[in-house]
């Protein structure tokens, strides 16, 4: 993977997620423009890495390197209404992420997901919507350096 591994994995699960859901929900992507008014739910994706980790001293830095990381979907939904479609919503996003293997741009990489993680954080401070996040860790994986 080359010295734009981040911005490749974070593409490739970005484009992943945008193909995969199939909610009628508005999808926010970290650091766009987005105009939540007159919606009743919406989602944001983030995703993070956290640790590069070098798997061996071939000179060839883009093999053998390691990406630890994590994606968070924060699913806002109309304060005061019913969470049963707020709760489908989570579902289908833990299913859409749940131990899955993704490739990337590079054909060498993959993406390996874990199990993820709900976190329901309530009611908003500074709007009408009432907050739940999946967050699931994934490991990327470089099979030049395995």
């Amino acid at each position: 993977m080359s010295s734009t591994g981040y911005f490749n994995i974070e593409r490739a699960i970005e484009s992943w997620f945008t193909a995969n859901f199939s909610a009628p929900a508005a999808i926010a992507y970290e650091n766009t423009e987005f105009d939540a008014s007159g919606r009743t739910f919406w989602v944001a994706l983030m995703v993070n890495i956290e640790e590069v980790v070098r798997t061996n001293l071939s000179s060839n830095r883009s093999r053998g390197q390691t990406y630890n990381g994590n994606v968070t979907v924060q699913i806002f939904y109309e304060q005061h209404t019913d969470t049963g479609p707020l709760a489908t919503l989570a579902g289908e996003v833990y299913d859409l992420f749940n131990e899955r293997r993704l490739s990337t741009v590079d054909p060498s990489t993959t993406v390996v997901m874990g199990q993820p993680e709900l976190d329901k954080i309530g009611a908003t401070e500074d709007g009408p919507w009432h907050q739940w996040n999946v967050i699931v860790d994934f490991t990327v994986c470089n099979s030049g350096g395995l």
